[in-house]
């Protein structure tokens, strides 16, 4: 038993060493604290704002007209190469909604329009998922805005890393 116990775990660790992203300048950054508010005209943590209470103190949606609402826009993502699900909030941040696809895809979207402005594809695996459960924003407080990766959106890729995400150009940041 204890032989086969070995095995399996040689084999697991094998597996995992060959599905690796590349880590690069691992030098520690400031997270800007988010103010403790409830969530308002952005919904920048999982659950609105930082108590994660899924309120917004918004008032355009009423008790009165939600049953008037209608489909603003759709978007098509293009990740529809399995079943999978979608499992996870966005996130709104300023002009722009994060998400994440099945397939560990990221997005940003226009929050009027739905038009996709950046779209993260991972690097192919061997590791199947089919649902992602969100993504995390992060702006550094020692990093100038306006810098590449100033403001990062982070997601968990196919291979259990996470990856770091310009939040304004999608781009792959280092560290």
């Amino acid at each position: 038993v204890l032989a086969v116990a070995a095995s399996l775990l040689l084999l697991s660790a094998s597996f995992l060493a060959r599905e690796r992203f590349e880590i690069r300048n691992t030098a520690p950054h400031t997270a800007a604290a988010l103010p403790a508010a409830e969530a308002g005209a952005d919904w920048p943590n999982y659950g609105g704002g930082a108590r994660a209470d899924r309120h917004s103190s918004l008032g355009q949606i009423t008790p009165a007209n939600v049953a008037g609402l209608e489909v603003a826009w759709v978007t098509h993502t293009g990740d529809h190469k399995r079943k999978m699900t979608f499992e996870a909030p966005p996130l709104k941040i300023g002009d722009t909604l994060y998400l994440c696809s099945g397939s560990a895809w990221v997005f940003a979207l226009d929050p009027v329009t739905g038009k996709i402005k950046w779209r993260f594809v991972p690097p192919t695996t061997s590791v199947r998922i089919t649902a992602c459960r969100g993504v995390t924003y992060a702006a550094l407080a020692d990093v100038p805005a306006g810098t590449p990766c100033a403001t990062r959106i982070f997601a968990l890729a196919p291979n259990a890393q996470i990856v770091a995400l310009d939040a304004q150009t999608g781009a792959v940041c280092d560290g």
